[in-house]
């Protein structure tokens, strides 16, 4: 199947530069669509040069703090097992 020219352009600023560009009313926000390309193994060649107005200070300092949330918010999540036996388990079944 021939790719929608619409998704063509998509991977080509993906690819290019790191860029994701979001049209009015798609149901995919950019975090989706960089999940999904990064899921996917669709690796940018280069990066976004705006990313180079941050100072390397700031960027270090707000990845760390992106981490930090990202790994308290893991710690305060229920494990598999857990959320599983507390909102998906089918009811225990006796035989009569």
């Amino acid at each position: 199947m021939a790719l929608p020219e619409s998704l063509q352009g998509k991977l080509a600023l993906w690819r290019g530069k790191a860029r994701v560009f979001r049209e009015q009313g798609e149901l995919f926000t950019p975090d989706s669509w960089i999940a999904v390309l990064l899921g996917q193994n669709v690796q940018p060649t280069s990066f976004d040069p705006l990313t180079g107005g941050l100072p390397l200070g700031e960027a270090t300092r707000f990845m760390a703090h992106i981490r930090e949330m990202i790994g308290k918010t893991a710690e305060a999540m229920p494990t598999h097992e857990d959320f599983i036996a507390q909102h998906c388990a089918a009811p225990m079944f006796r035989q009569a």
